[in-house]
């Protein structure tokens, strides 16, 4: 009961339990439920009381649909209750956009969810299969959760590949459930999921748009080879028809996904041309900072006399140093800046290496303030105007990670019509997670000014790690003579390990304890999957053994998952804590609360866990129920490194995870090193990751839809020039 109920913690579930017994349930269930306060815990009563009831309401109404989804759709119970709140939460939005539809929509489609499947209701085998589960109201009538739930069954029966959305389904538990409930193979509506399953993935994998080619396959892929899909081209036409999907030069894609491309186009072109043509004036060089390279200089007077801009090049070429240069100027032009950065690691790097001189922020933050502000919902203690809107220069940095979504937003948001926009970030790095490849295509575009840094500051002169990521960067296979570049060959530890009957990652962990420990610090593994005897799981508890093991003086948590000592990553933003996706930190303390009676609703089980940051030395202070956000941090993925550095990396590329190894995972990866660079993996999987590059499925087409924009507003601007002026008529 404790946690699943609200108002109740561990030890007032126990006093109910033992007091009642199987009892409870009839209590809970009718009027008795006030007996409680009779019980003698001073906060069993009043609004509290009110609340447990209403709370075990929800629970038994849930038990209908739960029912249905574990007997009817063969899903597990913890995929049951996911899919509780996903489908509740999609029925209840399309029955509202139902319920909105103008008046003058006839038919059926006039009709709202409720309405249409209520019509059905009482001839519904469901209503009479679970009547011995729920919970009746007065007369035997149907409470307004049961009513919900079982028109949501109603609503996953008329399309069972809706529950392919809920996270942890997908479209083969979705696809094996209508199965289940008797839906043809060769069904329609199977064949409209699949398609917008495979269109949804390529979005997800980075992708916008696809080929004709390999949408056939991917959809083979999904429906076995032996599917018949001869009905494809008609879906498609209805998904082309009723807007679902957009179709571009002989690729097909997602309509969301291709709006968002086509309206970053238009609005890219917008500022480019609207940008400020008057230069900004040359800032004066901040205190106790060396002089500028002249490759530096000059970049810099580039993006000073441009409205709209790009600023790229490797680790440690001085992009940091130019966006304090471009904040000092707007410093003195007395000009509103706003930094941004795609993740809260990186806009907190962004703050501390310029010294705070301009606001630093993650983009998506100041997006959900922007919206919230228009709406007139302003936050108590935050701002009343819009940052972006008042922004009259603006820069997004590490924005090879910027999805199409993300830079749509930021632009779309920007009020003032002369804003100078510019892009900061390593083109060769990892692309985004989400569509697109922003970057590389805005760099692409003849009219935007493009700033390219190529001398290194940051490694020592006799450094080879760049040595080793321009190698990996003209795709061709590094040299093994460089001095800050050891490799380590996965076979021979395999083979090491085998004869020792050892774990892989064990071996690895020692090898990290033996070589690299100094004053405490170990180096940072990265590697690209989780899984795997050289995953990320693997490694962490592997380093964990070496770096941080069991002791008496070490607390643990209650189902012992963390303890004192543990690296720890921060998986998520957390604005309450002020701890952003990607940082790290170590476990300092963990303490229990041992008057444990409820009351604290925020932390049912009563355990604190503070957690020293590694960036600035914070101290956090956090429930045990809010760590599922928080995962181990000696070992870290490829993508989760942008943005930071250490000084020692142990690079894993395992043969197990060769087919996600690219060129840009390897040079992301080695270019995170400041002093030295292990690499742990065989020369074949080195070679091949080298010579293939990442972005190969992605298909794109922001930088014609920016020329086309462009293209189209100059040729109207011409044409206007042309017009005679009315004075003159």
């Amino acid at each position: 009961m404790s946690g699943r109920i609200k108002g109740l913690g561990p030890s007032t579930a126990r006093t109910i339990v033992d007091k009642y017994g199987t009892e409870l349930i009839d209590i809970l269930s009718t009027d008795r439920y006030k007996e409680l306060a009779d019980i003698g815990i001073r906060y069993l009563t009043g609004e509290r009381l009110e609340n447990i009831k209403a709370s075990w309401n929800g629970l038994m109404n849930r038990r209908i649909i739960l029912t249905f989804l574990q007997k009817d759709c063969g899903l597990g119970v913890e995929r049951s209750n996911r899919a509780v709140d996903a489908m509740r939460d999609e029925y209840k939005t399309i029955n509202r956009m139902m319920e909105d539809q103008p008046a003058n929509n006839q038919g059926a489609s006039q009709k709202s969810l409720d309405d249409r499947f209520l019509d059905d209701l009482e001839d519904d085998p469901v209503n009479k299969s679970t009547d011995d589960i729920h919970v009746e109201g007065e007369k035997g009538a149907l409470s307004k959760g049961e009513q919900l739930d079982l028109n949501v069954i109603q609503f996953i029966r008329e399309n069972p590949y809706r529950l392919r959305k809920v996270k942890g389904i997908g479209f083969a538990i979705a696809d094996e459930a209508a199965r289940m409930m008797g839906v043809p193979r060769d069904s329609s509506i199977r064949l409209a999921a699949a398609l917008e399953e495979v269109l949804e993935a390529q979005a997800d994998n980075g992708g916008v748009w696809l080929d004709g080619a390999m949408l056939m396959k991917n959809i083979k892929m999904l429906l076995g080879a032996d599917a018949d899909i001869s009905a494809l081209r008609t879906e498609i036409g209805n998904g082309l028809q009723d807007g679902r999907f957009r179709s571009y030069n002989k690729c097909i894609a997602d309509a969301r996904a291709a709006k968002t491309e086509i309206d970053l186009g238009e609005i890219i072109a917008t500022r480019i041309l609207n940008a400020p043509k008057s230069p900004l004036p040359f800032p004066t060089l901040p205190e106790g900072k060396p002089p500028l390279h002249e490759t530096q200089e000059q970049g810099l007077r580039t993006l000073l006399k441009s409205g709209f801009g790009v600023l790229t090049g490797g680790p440690g070429r001085g992009k940091t140093f130019m966006i304090e240069m471009l904040a000092t100027a707007a410093n003195e032009a007395n000009l509103n800046i706003l930094l941004l950065a795609p993740t809260g690691k990186a806009s907190r790097v962004m703050m501390r290496a310029t010294g705070g001189i301009a606001p630093c922020m993650t983009a998506q933050k100041v997006v959900v303030e922007d919206r919230m502000i228009r709406a007139g919902r302003v936050q108590p203690g935050g701002p009343t105007v819009s940052r972006l809107q008042m922004a009259d220069i603006i820069v997004i940095d590490e924005s090879s990670m910027a999805d199409q979504i993300l830079a749509y937003e930021v632009l779309k948001a920007a009020a003032k019509p002369n804003v100078r926009f510019y892009l900061v970030g390593d083109v060769d790095q990892l692309q985004s997670v989400g569509p697109g490849r922003v970057l590389r295509d805005v760099i692409a575009v003849e009219d935007v000014p493009v700033v390219r840094l190529t001398k290194n500051f940051r490694t020592g002169a006799g450094s080879s790690i760049p040595d080793f990521a321009e190698a990996v960067n003209s795709g061709i296979m590094p040299p093994k003579n460089l001095s800050d570049c050891r490799y380590v060959q996965e076979t021979a530890l395999m083979n090491k390990a085998i004869n020792a009957g050892a774990d892989p990652a064990d071996l690895c962990a020692s090898f990290a304890q033996s070589q690299f420990l100094k004053n405490g610090e170990y180096p940072l593994f990265l590697a690209a999957q989780y899984k795997g005897d050289f995953g990320i799981n693997a490694l962490n508890e592997a380093m964990r053994k070496v770096t941080n093991p069991p002791a008496d003086d070490k607390a643990e948590t209650s189902d012992k998952k963390f303890r004192v000592g543990d690296a720890v990553m921060c998986t998520v933003n957390d604005y309450n804590l002020n701890v952003f996706n990607g940082e790290t930190g170590k476990i300092e303390y963990i303490e229990f609360d041992e008057d444990d009676d409820g009351r604290d609703d925020n932390n049912i089980s009563g355990e604190t866990i503070g957690i020293r940051m590694d960036e600035g030395k914070e101290l956090v202070r956090l429930a045990k129920k809010d760590m599922h956000s928080w995962v181990f941090a000696w070992a870290i993925s490829i993508h989760k490194s942008q943005g930071s550095q250490a000084e020692h990396i142990c690079l894993v590329l395992s043969q197990g995870h060769q087919f996600m190894l690219n060129k840009e995972m390897l040079y992301t990866g080695a270019t995170r090193a400041k002093t030295m660079l292990t690499i742990i993996g065989d020369d074949v999987v080195i070679e091949r990751s080298v010579k293939k590059k990442s972005d190969d499925h992605r298909i794109t087409f922001l930088t014609d839809r920016i020329n086309q924009a462009l293209d189209r507003m100059k040729k109207k601007d011409d044409d206007e020039a042309k017009l005679i002026p009315e004075w003159i008529q």
